[in-house]
């Protein structure tokens, strides 16, 4: 991969590539909220983690991952660098150079994006397809890439997963093994979108035919009306029916069709809430996930409601993960770790770093947002 020097100078400056080593925890519930006050401590991780040896836009997962960069944490820090507003700090040089390794990274065979570090070897085990793990891969990256001003992306030719153009809609959705809604869900979303982008614009409506059949068929066999969860596909997990509810709620905001069993849906995430203000069925540590897959079904949920129920006990909820997360999940090094006492180990069955008590990307991405909505949150009292 052609490669061009990085010869300008970054927007931080020679002192933010140290990490402060003192604690970071309870200092950040600033007059200004949670989001405003951890922008200093996560700009400077994220600079920390940033690969030099070539042009501008490449970074780790963290500090000790295996291998010189990754596709999707370079996304990761990309979008955090946009949520605290310093891309437009960020030279136009820096930004061609960030949008010609991604595009670098796409494959004119198939379409997909592919970190082109991570090798067969890297694959540690069978969960995920490596279909999963490149449109997982080309949906964090072809976002980043709208971030940086390249719109005019190629569509894919071929879909992941299934063609609506050609499958029969309720077979294929019941042919998938449900016992696990996250997995599927995400299945689900990623093959409404890819049909949703190839209709053309006057045929991209909610009661398009094909995507109706789909999510008719979806609220029918899988979604159960009494809790709003998908777990009529044998799913017997709680953390795994919310998981999979965020993932399918994309394929209804991607249409534009509503969510079905709102006020439902809201219920079953507030009670996984536990005492201590982390997310989860059990006392077991539980990762990032969990906690931001939870706050995400919730935000989601409630613009839905238009905050007409549990507003009060929405807003706590936001506040006592928020509080959870900077006393558990943030580390010294100023960011949060994906598990509450270390960093990611493996990203979608890739291999990414040693078990290790520091701060990852994906773990400071989903710990913002949650920080953002507690925020958001707090701000409609």
């Amino acid at each position: 991969m052609e490669r061009r020097k990085f010869i300008v100078a970054t927007f931080l400056t020679t002192t933010a590539l140290l990490l402060r080593c003192k604690s970071k925890t309870n200092e950040t519930n600033s007059e200004d909220g949670y989001f405003a006050s951890l922008k200093e401590d996560i700009l400077q991780w994220v600079e920390s983690v940033r690969y030099k040896e070539d042009g501008w836009g490449r970074f780790k997962y963290n500090i000790h991952m295996y291998r010189d960069y990754g596709l999707e944490s370079s996304a990761f820090a990309i979008k955090l660098l946009n949520k605290f507003g310093e891309l437009g700090n960020i030279l136009d040089e820096q930004i061609d150079e960030a949008v010609s390794f991604f595009m670098e990274c796409l494959d004119p065979e198939d379409g997909f994006f592919k970190d082109p570090l991570v090798s067969e070897d890297d694959k540690v085990s069978e969960r995920h397809s490596w279909e999963h793990i490149w449109a997982h891969m080309s949906g964090a990256t072809t976002s980043v890439l709208y971030l940086l001003g390249k719109t005019d992306l190629p569509k894919k030719e071929s879909p992941p997963f299934a063609d609506l153009r050609i499958v029969n809609p309720e077979e294929w959705l019941l042919s998938l093994p449900w016992e696990d809604p996250w997995m599927e869900g995400e299945h689900l979303t990623r093959v409404v979108k890819w049909y949703w982008n190839q209709l053309p614009e006057e045929k991209r409506t909610p009661d398009e035919p094909k995507i109706k059949e789909l999510l008719d068929a979806f609220e029918k066999h899988i979604i159960d009306q009494e809790t709003g969860m998908p777990t009529r596909g044998g799913c017997t997990s709680r953390n795994r029916a919310m998981a999979g509810a965020f993932k399918a709620y994309g394929s209804y905001l991607t249409i534009d069709r509503p969510i079905p069993y709102a006020e439902k849906a809201v219920d079953f995430v507030l009670d996984l809430q536990r005492q201590d203000g982390a997310f989860g069925e059990n006392d077991d540590p539980q990762p990032m996930t969990i906690n931001w897959d939870s706050l995400w079904d919730i935000k989601v949920l409630n613009n839905q409601l238009e905050g007409s129920y549990r507003m009060k006990d929405i807003q706590d909820a936001g506040n006592r993960i928020a509080e959870f997360l900077l006393k558990v999940h943030r580390k010294s090094d100023g960011g949060f770790s994906f598990y509450p006492d270390h960093c990611l180990q493996v990203h979608n069955s890739v291999r990414i770093s040693d078990k290790k008590p520091e701060s990852d990307s994906l773990g400071i991405l989903m710990g913002v947002q949650c920080m953002e909505y507690a925020d958001e949150w707090n701000a409609m009292r």
